[in-house]
């Protein structure tokens, strides 16, 4: 399975920890689901997780807490339910103490590379010709991505992004 996205928070010391994300990298996608993660805390609970297969609110695998036969009983919509609240892990490891060049250097292994530094919020990497060092807030990539979209695909992307509070 390809790595579509790694995920990081910024230490006081510069150094970055990060985890991968194997499914949907993109602004719209998982973008909106790591705003929710809005604290400090959150986010390093969530890296703390290790590598995720899906990113949701939640940042626990709700599993355990479910009755006893849920695989071989449950219905599509409850199956859906579960997958929406959730984050699944992926067995992989959380790097920690990775320096700041060599984190943005994975933009080459990956699709996508978002970044929490406490006091600033969400950034995502992207092409020098559209920020000059490279970065650019969640809400402006998530603006540039639609930008690029037909407008009927848009209208989920924006309802999705309003429910998390993402102004875009």
């Amino acid at each position: 399975m390809a790595i579509n996205a790694f995920i990081g928070i910024r230490n006081t010391d510069g150094t970055v920890d990060y985890i991968e994300d194997e499914r949907d990298g993109e602004p719209s996608g998982i973008g909106i689901d790591l705003y929710r993660y809005g604290s400090e805390r959150a986010v390093r609970q969530l890296i703390d997780f290790g590598g995720v297969i899906r990113v949701r609110p939640v940042p626990f695998d709700i599993r355990p807490l479910l009755r006893a036969d849920f695989e071989t009983t449950a219905t599509d919509a409850e199956r859906w339910a579960v997958r929406r609240v959730y984050t699944v892990p992926s067995g992989k490891k959380t790097f920690h103490g990775v320096p700041f060049d060599s984190f943005t250097a994975l933009h080459g292994m990956a699709d996508w590379l978002y970044l929490y530094t406490p006091h600033v919020g969400w950034e995502v990497l992207c092409d020098p010709e559209i920020s000059d060092d490279g970065w650019l807030s969640l809400s402006d990539a998530l603006a540039d991505q639609l930008n690029a979209m037909p407008p009927e695909r848009r209208t989920d992307i924006l309802q999705a992004a309003e429910d998390a509070g993402l102004r875009v």
